[in-house]
């Protein structure tokens, strides 16, 4: 096995068989020394790179406009209470279906109950007859 002194740290490791480039050993700080320079090599020399980043950056100031404001007052006040958020809907369900015949479509969604057992709720939408249509995806 060959071993090698990190770019990091200075110390010998063992460098695995899958990386034989290998110039950084397994430290927390020296993987994320390894990365940071990596970051820095790319922004230098990657325009595409150095622009999507931009515009990653650019897209989180737009969604997030109040964060310098509300940083400055937790740094403030520590028990400072932050802004509220509504609670964002999310495509949780773990399962559809739909029974023409008896004009029924429901969705099962799954959530963590209480006690960490899973607990499943169950919502079922009766079409009125006049609305229903002929078809197996009339829940969709």
């Amino acid at each position: 096995m060959v071993q090698v002194v990190c770019a990091s740290c200075k110390r010998l490791f063992t460098v695995r068989p899958q990386s034989p480039a290998q110039a950084y050993c397994s430290e927390l700080e020296c993987q994320r020394r390894r990365r940071q320079a990596w970051n820095k090599h790319k922004l230098a020399t990657d325009s595409d790179y150095r622009a999507n980043q931009l515009a990653a950056e650019r897209a989180w100031h737009a969604r997030n406009p109040d964060y310098w404001h509300f940083y400055r007052l937790r740094r403030k006040n520590p028990d400072a209470v932050s802004p509220s958020v509504p609670p964002r809907a999310t495509s949780d369900a773990s399962f559809c279906g739909a029974d023409v015949s008896a004009d029924l479509c429901w969705i099962e969604i799954q959530t963590p109950g209480a006690t960490g057992r899973p607990q499943t709720w169950r919502v079922e939408l009766t079409l009125k007859p006049h609305l229903a249509r002929a078809t197996s995806d009339a829940c969709k």
